[in-house]
């Protein structure tokens, strides 16, 4: 509940200082670029896994390959 109201508070205090036109001046914005590329990073690499994800649940379905034995050759090193 605690992590819920801070959320709140701080798209509250977003909105507020973009209605008064001063999200700029108080928020240090210059690493915005950077997170913004690592946000995309992140949201591809969870695409990947769930298509991932989905093919080896049609592909398990449809032979007599268990799930674990999957995992222990994809966790095996190079």
């Amino acid at each position: 509940m605690d992590c819920i109201r801070v959320i709140e508070g701080l798209l509250n205090e977003v909105q507020t200082n973009i209605d008064e036109h001063t999200l700029l001046d108080n928020f240090r914005l210059k690493e915005l670029p950077v997170l913004s590329v690592k946000f995309i990073e992140l949201l591809e690499l969870l695409v990947c896994f769930f298509l991932l994800q989905a093919a080896v649940k049609a592909w398990v379905g449809k032979t007599n390959v268990r799930k674990l034995d999957i995992c222990d050759s994809v966790l095996q090193p190079w």
